[in-house]
């Protein structure tokens, strides 16, 4: 998976939403992230500098990986199971 984005704010972004991944302005932010062969990445979010992928991986189990954008590593993986 390949993160990339810029750090400028979209238009209408308030002011408090500043970023704190420190890249120059309105440069691409270009990172790596490998997951385990034949996943795929079902759903995402983005909270501050965190993204959260939704992973099903290759023999059905799902797993959230949270990855620091700013800090370039993942903070938590969490499987997920039915009850």
């Amino acid at each position: 998976v390949t993160i990339a984005g810029l750090s400028s704010l979209p238009r209408g972004a308030p002011a408090d939403a500043v970023s704190e991944i420190p890249v120059p302005d309105g440069v691409p932010l270009d990172l790596d992230l490998p997951l385990p062969a034949g996943s795929r990445v079902v759903g995402h979010a983005l909270s501050g500098n965190r993204v959260s992928l939704d992973v099903e991986l290759a023999d059905g189990r799902r797993t959230l990986i949270v990855y620091d954008i700013a800090a370039r590593r993942v903070v938590a993986r969490i499987a997920l199971s039915p009850q």
